[in-house]
């Protein structure tokens, strides 16, 4: 299964807050059969959250949480349509990245995925790139150039 699709994209997102934005990406995980309980997912992504904001500057937020309530790995893309406060910062696109918590490969997978992006993000071009796309199959293919 592809980390991410064009159907865990959105652009425009409508999110006044961080909770919203989470909440989104739940619904958004859960109809496409990635994650099996959306008030569970959302407790693990808002507990990651309270030991450190995700936010990591340069417009973006990376929240992330290995649950059980995961069953595939999955990648989740959406532009706000307009910027949010997520922790200290204001951010226009949310990357949340969801890992299965279930086997011994778990950590391996979280971190690979969590690192590689991170470190692509700091790419000036390639983030700009994110930011500005005008559509999600540009957004999917931008993500999905990543080595993960």
């Amino acid at each position: 299964m592809e980390l991410i699709t064009t159907k865990l994209a959105i652009l425009n997102m409508k999110s006044n807050n961080m909770d919203q934005a989470i909440t989104t990406m739940a619904n958004v995980l859960f109809e496409n059969n990635r994650i099996t309980n959306r008030a569970l997912f959302i407790k693990d992504v808002k507990e990651r959250e309270s030991k450190m904001s995700t936010s990591m500057g340069m417009d973006l937020a990376l929240p992330h949480t290995r649950s059980k309530s995961v069953i595939y790995p999955s990648l989740f893309f959406g532009s706000l349509e307009k910027p949010i406060t997520w922790g200290e910062d204001k951010v226009k696109i949310i990357l949340g990245i969801a890992v299965p918590d279930n086997d011994d490969n778990t950590n391996s997978t979280y971190l690979k995925i969590l690192s590689s992006l991170a470190r692509q993000l700091t790419h000036d071009e390639y983030r700009n790139a994110l930011i500005n796309a005008k559509d999600v199959q540009t957004c999917v293919d931008l993500l999905s150039s990543v080595q993960y």
